[in-house]
């Protein structure tokens, strides 16, 4: 599960929850990379995400990607969670003119 939350004192580890940071979207102010495979790591992949609303709405813009699709459920009321599906990330990629995912190049995240 990819999680990006506020509250740093409250460690999800120590309640059994394995997770890791949603990848980032492509920040349009930063030069392409040169290796378009990197590209792939960018923004929307398929898998089950929970998304404070803080970071929805960050100034750096790192997550606004999420923006694109509906969450599936809400923990509590400023947490949002998504089911991404690799059409539904394609999708929204092809949006950001970045390079379609494989399902055989799926990570563990679905």
């Amino acid at each position: 599960m990819g999680l990006a939350y506020d509250c740093p004192l409250v460690d999800p580890k120590v309640a059994g929850i394995e997770y890791t940071k949603p990848p980032a979207g492509p920040d349009p102010d930063a030069p392409s990379p040169q290796n378009p495979e990197s590209l792939k790591t960018l923004g929307p992949q398929p898998g089950w995400y929970a998304i404070s609303v803080n970071h929805l709405h960050r100034r750096d813009h790192q997550y606004d990607y999420f923006l694109r699709f509906e969450p599936v459920a809400m923990a509590g009321y400023s947490i949002y969670i998504y089911h991404i599906t690799l059409e539904e990330a394609n999708r929204v990629r092809r949006q950001f003119g970045l390079p379609e995912l494989e399902e055989k190049g799926l990570g563990a995240r679905d």
